[in-house]
């Protein structure tokens, strides 16, 4: 995760939430991945930097592991992608 990304975290489902750069929740709308297809402004649930969500644990949908814990990558473009890489 980017430190000084801007992220948002955005509702995916009734029990899901993403956290994700401004450009992956509106591709993400544009996917079905959100409540409001096509949204192309969803709405954000809270707004924050990639600094303060550094070292927490995260479940990420794509491994096996029960827990993955965020560090700084100081080289994603937050133009592709979600702005988040996971490395397991």
């Amino acid at each position: 995760m980017h430190a000084t990304a801007s992220m948002r975290r955005s509702q995916r489902s009734q029990r899901a939430v993403a956290i994700v750069s401004e450009h992956a929740a509106r591709n993400m709308a544009f996917q079905g991945l959100t409540p409001a297809f096509g949204d192309s402004s969803p709405e954000a649930i809270m707004f924050c930097k990639g600094r303060d969500l550094m070292g927490l644990p995260l479940k990420a949908p794509l491994t096996s592991l029960p827990v993955i814990y965020t560090l700084p990558l100081l080289t994603i473009s937050m133009r592709k992608g979600t702005g988040v890489v996971t490395s397991v």
